[in-house]
């Protein structure tokens, strides 16, 4: 019978490997919030954390354009795969988000478009709904055999639909469960991983993400987790008030496993015309 377990000098020997390739870790492309956290190594899951309409899937993308260079899986089992495009195209161009919707609705998408896999090429959106963990180790495989190696990292957008527990009778429960899921198949695949999960219907949306946000739904099986909201959501603001800070995006960390570090001040960023967000140094 085979040993199932790896010898300490395995492990270390595997630890020096890594340590010589640490950029093996996958940049939000965020300067503050990457120095902090240094972004998931593999077999780890990096938890972005918000309410609906914060921008959670908005900083999924992000991400992929920050490591256009990388090959990665987006799994959108929400958004159909013709507003991620869209929407990708959109950030990685710099075009204004709103003119390019209206170039989709006018037929008249610029030849810039077709150059985009010239370098997003390995960069992968599967837009089934529903699927589990078992599936997207598959896909990570189909990945593998059609571009000869496995994607640098995924993004699942978002917990709430894996395996469609979002539906489920089971609540909570089940959304736990499949948090630990993915948790134990980023191990099993020596995978980053980058996790859009939303947090309790009962916090405000203009108010950050605390430690209990997310309690009963996956929060404690991330090796990080960032919180973010849009200030200009409250209602206490005039008109005026909130219109000057629409654009605005903050960020906290509330968990850092790999480092301790956390921010003592929101990280302010901006949502551009491109839907693009940029830190505001």
């Amino acid at each position: 019978m085979s040993r199932e377990f790896s010898l300490l000098t395995e492990q270390i020997r595997n630890l020096r490997h890594f340590s010589l390739n640490p950029k093996q870790r996958i940049r939000t492309g965020i300067p503050s919030l990457d120095k902090l956290t240094r972004g998931p190594a593999p077999g780890e899951v990096y938890t972005i954390l918000g309410r609906s309409y914060s921008g959670k899937s908005l900083i999924a993308q992000n991400v992929m354009v920050a490591n256009a260079d990388k090959g990665c899986i987006f799994f959108s089992l929400e958004m159909y795969h013709l507003m991620a495009v869209q929407r990708l195209f959109s950030m990685w161009s710099g075009f204004d988000a709103w003119e390019v919707s209206q170039r989709v609705e006018n037929s008249q998408l610029p030849p810039m478009l077709d150059t985009m896999p010239d370098e997003l090429g390995r960069q992968i959106i599967v837009d089934l709904p529903a699927l589990g963990c078992d599936r997207m180790s598959d896909f990570m495989t189909q990945y593998d055999e059609e571009f000869g190696e496995r994607p640098s990292f995924v993004v699942i957008d978002y917990l709430e639909l894996v395996a469609g527990v979002k539906n489920s009778a089971d609540g909570w429960t089940a959304t736990e469960s499949q948090a630990q899921q993915i948790k134990d198949m980023s191990k099993a695949e020596k995978m980053p991983v980058f996790l859009i999960h939303q947090t309790n219907k009962s916090e405000r949306e203009w108010l950050p993400p605390t430690m209990g946000s997310a309690r009963g739904g996956g929060y404690t099986e991330a090796d990080f987790v960032v919180g973010m909201w849009r200030p200009y959501l409250d209602p206490e603001l005039s008109y005026l008030e909130a219109e000057a800070i629409r654009n605005e995006v903050h960020f906290t960390v509330l968990k850092n496993r790999p480092f301790g570090a956390h921010n003592t001040r929101p990280i302010m960023c901006k949502l551009m015309p491109s839907l693009m967000i940029e830190e505001v140094l």
